[in-house]
């Protein structure tokens, strides 16, 4: 490295002095480079939401928005050619309204002969009309006066058939206090009966399916009732619905209980099938029957017995735990089952299935447990 340094005419750089200070404290010229410890990412936090609250320089985020000019992209304006269109503050009404109010907006001028944009939103509803002829031949009630009935249909006409607020603009002073289904009945009556003698346009009540002419029907028995039902479920008490849960379970327990019976007896009444279907069994010659065939034979009779006399144990279990409820259920009283559906006989000497059926023994052979 000397021999380089002297070529080029470079002044070589005087080593530093080896002494017992530079051995032993030499590390401490040497520039020490301290390091930030990351701050950890709270566990469920995005990544998003953390770089908000923190940075590299741990500065606090800002509380007024800035602008910096390091964003990714600058946006430009995206001038063209043509001529700005000009914009004017122009008067305009509204058909919705029937005061000729004049109101005022910023609007092109090119849409100066165009109408109010938000008119197309104005839907009006068609109410029928009648005659003073038509309501004495075809509409007079004797619940509803003629007053009634022209005040009913101009608040429908005002309101566009909310009946809710048709029911609370009702003239109460002058007229008696209608509920909304009288109000929706009555109207509805009207439709359905001017649909019937004239053919009007603003019939919205009027079906037509396959050519025939299908009038709307207004049941208020039945929204009556259905509004009963709505306020009696909605005000019951936490013990009614408690109640009403305990009932639900019974029942399904009922159910459950019910079906485990039928499944008995349908097993029952296989087994009877099968003994009845054994004993009508025509008799072989017993010349021709080895003892093998007299072997199984006589196997599934006495299992067939045993199956039914344990069909006959479950019954006599559930007509004593019938008895049992029907006891505490009736105290002082006591529920005598017949001897007749009652098996009284006690069998101490009964053995167990293994000792009489010889499942492994070949039907050749004798067996000295039967």
């Amino acid at each position: 490295m000397a021999d380089i340094l002297d070529i080029l005419d470079l002044e070589i750089p005087g080593a530093s002095e080896i002494s017992r200070d530079s051995i032993i404290h030499g590390d401490r010229n040497k520039k020490k480079y301290v390091t930030t410890k990351a701050v950890k990412r709270p566990e469920g936090m995005h990544r998003e939401v953390f770089a908000l609250l923190c940075n590299d320089n741990k500065e606090l985020p800002p509380m007024l928005p800035t602008d910096t000019g390091k964003a990714y992209k600058q946006t430009k304006a995206k001038l063209g050619m043509r001529k700005v269109r000009k914009w004017v503050w122009a008067p305009f009404t509204n058909p919705a309204r029937k005061d000729n109010a004049v109101f005022h907006h910023w609007k092109r001028v090119s849409d100066d002969t165009k109408e109010y944009p938000f008119a197309q939103f104005n839907k009006q509803v068609s109410i029928p009309s009648y005659s003073e002829s038509e309501y004495n031949q075809f509409l007079k009630s004797e619940d509803w006066s003629q007053a009634e009935t022209d005040h009913l249909m101009d608040l429908c006409q005002r309101f566009d058939l909310r009946f809710i607020l048709i029911n609370d603009r009702w003239d109460r002073a002058a007229f008696r206090d209608r509920s909304v289904e009288d109000l929706k009945e009555r109207y509805y009556g009207i439709c359905a009966t001017l649909s019937k003698v004239k053919t009007n346009p603003w019939s919205n009540t009027v079906t037509v399916v396959n050519g025939e002419k299908r009038i709307y029907h207004y049941d208020a028995e039945h929204e009556r009732k259905r509004k009963e039902q709505l306020r009696r479920l909605f005000d019951r008490t936490q013990e009614q619905i408690e109640e009403e849960q305990m009932l639900l379970t019974e029942l399904k327990k009922i159910e459950a209980r019910k079906r485990e019976r039928e499944r008995k007896t349908q097993d029952l009444q296989k087994l009877i099938s099968r003994a009845d279907g054994g004993s009508a069994q025509p008799v072989h010659n017993t010349s021709t029957v080895t003892d093998g065939n007299h072997f199984n034979e006589l196997r599934s009779d006495l299992a067939l017995v045993l199956d039914l006399k344990n069909a006959l144990a479950s019954c006599e279990f559930e007509l004593q735990a019938l008895r049992h409820q029907y006891e505490a259920l009736n105290p002082g009283k006591t529920l005598t089952i017949p001897s007749s559906i009652c098996n009284t006989s006690t069998d101490s000497e009964t053995k167990p299935m293994g000792e009489i059926i010889d499942v492994v023994g070949s039907p050749g052979a004798h067996n000295t447990t039967i």
